[in-house]
């Protein structure tokens, strides 16, 4: 059975989004939205190249610039890159001699999103800053989930997609390890147990302690995304475990299990767990099939504020409580998914 097979949505609503309208009137849509939610986000850089109110910070500043990086490769709407610029200052200067960038309790992903950014500029002057960067995750990497699964995934992202277009080298990796380290995360599949192939959002030890706790959507989609990173094949049985719990629970319209919070954040991660599928196809438990691509689309547009912006699905719920993050990571998702129409 190929993956497209085992994904499945949980919700009719989903399939409803899917049935609107066809794909080049969707992606005309989401031209529109993407051009306003980039406007939005440029008006509220500092001149500095930070963002305002509680997203300052160089991880902010990343996820921003790559949501404003991407979106304007995919129209040519909005050519100016001083505001991508501006973001990659603003990283450069926040960069430490010991690889990792930014400061804050999770320094690691911080690290992660930074050095991500600065490879999509491409600017060979920042390649010993990278290298210096993927050094520090390494080292982090063969240590295993020591804080977040979702810290850990956005480590191997970084690690995974460096190289070519910055001019710094990918640093070697025990792929196979690190895969075995991401399976210590995952519920094991178990007759009865509704969690088997979801994964623990935080290391395996601590994660057990609350053993009875739900697995939230987000987890699992960071889980299978760092199985992808690892090279694990979709034959492999971790990784259609965690397609198969995905294709129990999705659903655009919530992060599933996580109680309103990371919303955009579990949309970003579930498109890209999503993209190394065989097709857009997803099918439903009453047979029915939807283009998940359509769907996300759809729903991102839905929930978009009228000033390009979008809201916080839970008022006050960690760093989506910032609009500027709701906004990067909602433009991020939308993304993914327009380049899968």
């Amino acid at each position: 059975m190929s993956v497209a097979r085992l994904i499945s949505a949980a919700s009719p609503a989903d399939a409803e989004l899917h049935e609107r309208q066809g794909n080049e009137s969707v992606r005309n849509e989401a031209v529109v939205a993407l051009g306003k939610g980039i406007s939005w986000l440029k008006s509220r850089q500092n001149p500095d190249g930070s963002w305002q109110g509680e997203a300052r910070g160089a991880a902010s500043a990343a996820t921003a610039l790559a949501a404003l990086f991407q979106g304007e490769r995919i129209t040519a709407d909005f050519p100016d890159s001083t505001a991508v610029e501006r973001a990659a200052a603003y990283i450069r200067r926040a960069a430490k001699r010991d690889g990792t960038i930014g400061d804050g309790p999770d320094v690691e992903r911080s690290t992660s999103l930074c050095a991500t950014a600065l490879s999509m500029q491409g600017n060979p002057a920042d390649a010993p800053a990278i290298a210096r960067s993927h050094r520090y995750l390494v080292s982090r990497i063969s240590v295993g989930v020591t804080t977040s699964l979702v810290t850990y995934t956005s480590m191997l992202e970084a690690v995974a997609g460096s190289g070519e277009k910055s001019g710094s080298r990918a640093p070697q990796m025990d792929w196979k390890a690190v895969s075995m380290l991401v399976k210590r995360c995952q519920f094991p599949v178990v007759d009865g147990d509704r969690r088997g192939g979801a994964f623990f959002d935080a290391a395996p030890a601590a994660s057990r302690k609350s053993a009875n706790a739900p697995p939230s959507g987000l987890a699992a989609c960071a889980g299978t995304l760092a199985l992808r990173c690892a090279h694990v094949p979709e034959t492999d049985p971790g990784m259609r475990a965690a397609l198969a719990w995905i294709a129990r629970n999705f659903t655009v319209r919530e992060n599933p299990g996580g109680s309103g919070a990371n919303y955009y954040l579990y949309l970003e991660y579930l498109a890209k767990a999503l993209s190394g599928a065989h097709g857009p196809i997803v099918r439903l438990p009453d047979g029915r099939e939807v283009d998940w691509p359509k769907a996300m689309v759809l729903q991102l547009i839905d929930v978009q504020n009228s000033d390009g912006s979008w809201p916080a699905k839970v008022p006050q719920a960690g760093a989506e409580s910032a609009s500027a993050i709701t906004t990067a990571r909602a433009l991020l998702a939308l993304e993914i998914s327009m380049r899968r129409l």
